[in-house]
């Protein structure tokens, strides 16, 4: 049995075209009713000095206030994914800052290793920073 070749193209075409509507619409959905959180601060490619200090900057979209007991975490995390120090430990949404400082110590920052600063409202959703690097 022959294909028509304009047959075969139309198929995938059309195919295609569904997969692309379908993850769209996805997306569309998690970002009108979700919660999205931007970290700014530390941009990828950083590299810090021991006993220095710097920010985290992060922005947090209006789905995620649901009520005035909102919790955030703020914490670095290492490469291998395990937290190396906690910058704020379940603190109110609200009335945390949106620029916070905090000090690269080397009692959890090791010389060249790459850290990430991860941001989590309510245990659910979270947003990450680019690496950077922690020299003497």
């Amino acid at each position: 049995m022959k294909f028509n070749s304009t047959f075969i193209f139309y198929f995938v075409f059309i195919v295609m075209m569904m997969t692309f509507n379908f993850s769209h619409a996805q997306e569309t959905e998690t970002q009108r009713k979700g919660c999205r959180i931007r970290v700014y601060r530390p941009k990828q490619g950083s590299d810090y000095r021991f006993y220095s200090w710097n920010y985290v900057e992060y922005s947090v979209s209006s789905g995620c206030f649901k009520d005035k007991r909102d919790r955030i975490d703020i914490s670095v995390i290492n490469v291998d994914g395990e937290k190396a120090y906690n910058i704020v430990k379940n603190g109110y949404l609200k009335k945390t800052s949106r620029r916070i400082r905090y000090l690269i110590n080397p009692s959890w920052a090791n010389d060249g290793s790459k850290y990430y600063v991860k941001v989590t409202v309510n245990k659910r959703t979270s947003g990450n920073s680019g690496y950077f690097t922690t020299h003497e």
